[in-house]
Formats: C-alpha cells, sequence, structure tokens
C-alpha cells in the first residue's frame, strides 16, 4: 500500500467550521453618500446618465419579455387552431372517402341488377319470338309483349 503524498499549502485545522461562503461575504460596509460626496459634477451627470441607461434596459428588456410572451402563446395557440383544422379536414376527407366507397357498391350493384333485367328481358324476347315462330302469337300481341318487357312490367 502507498503512502499519501502530503498536502502543500495552508493548514485548516479540522475542528473549526470555515465555509466558503461566509469568507467572501465578508466585505467591508460601503458609505454610497461617501463616495458621491467625493465625485464632480461631470462623473454625477455621467453615473445618473448610467442609472438612467441601465433603468431604459431592463425596461426594454421587460418589453421584449412581454412581447416573446405573447408571441409565444399566439403561436401556440395558432398551432392550437392548426392542428384543430388538420383534425376537422381529416374527418371530411374519411367521410368523403366512405361516401365515394359506398356509391361505388352502389353502382357496381344497380350495374348487376340493371344487366340481370336486360338479360332477363331478353330471355322473354326469346321465348316471345319462339311463340311467335311457332304461331302462338299473333303479330299484334307480339308488339304488346314486347313494349311490356322493355318498359319492365
Amino acid at each position: 500500500m502507498r503512502k499519501p503524498q502530503p498536502v502543500k499549502g495552508q493548514y485548516i485545522p479540522r475542528n473549526k467550521t470555515n465555509s466558503p461562503q461566509r469568507s467572501t461575504n465578508k466585505s467591508p460596509k460601503v458609505d454610497v453618500g461617501e463616495m458621491l460626496g467625493k465625485l464632480n459634477g461631470d462623473q454625477l451627470a455621467q453615473l445618473g446618465g448610467g442609472v438612467i441607461e441601465l433603468a431604459n434596459n431592463g425596461v426594454d428588456l421587460a418589453k421584449e419579455y412581454l412581447r416573446t410572451g405573447q408571441v409565444l402563446a399566439q403561436a401556440q395557440a395558432d398551432i392550437r387552431k392548426s392542428e384543430a383544422e388538420v383534425k376537422k379536414v381529416s374527418i371530411q376527407e374519411e367521410t368523403k372517402q366512405k361516401e365515394i366507397m359506398q356509391r361505388g357498391k352502389d353502382n357496381e350493384l344497380s350495374y348487376y341488377s340493371d344487366t340481370n333485367k336486360e338479360a332477363n328481358s331478353h330471355e322473354q324476347i326469346m321465348k316471345i319470338l319462339d311463340h311467335v315462330g311457332s304461331g302462338k302469337i299473333s303479330t299484334e300481341q307480339l308488339s304488346e309483349l314486347i313494349f311490356a318487357v322493355k318498359s319492365g312490367s
């Protein structure tokens, strides 16, 4: 086992609690009135101008913080409004897609129904023509039957 190296520097006793905050806070009391009394008129004017400029800068900074807060609040409100609009448009588009699909299904059913009716009327006409060919139906009855079959009754 190695022997620890000695620490070089000022010795600090262990039983005394000395915090670094206490040592840095110990500063001599400053009399502001006495310091101001030592300044001439130009220096006082410069100091006053500096204080006023510092105060103006502080007010400008506060205004900027307020503007930034307002811009942030407006931007968040705009984002929420845009998100709501996106949701609304999404729901509308979804509804339109469902309507389009339903219309497609309805059109397909209508097509099959119309095709089936046409096939049935064709079969009926062929049967009627067979009856006409065999002489069971007259030509006057034929025109009436064809008209009835075409009209779907």
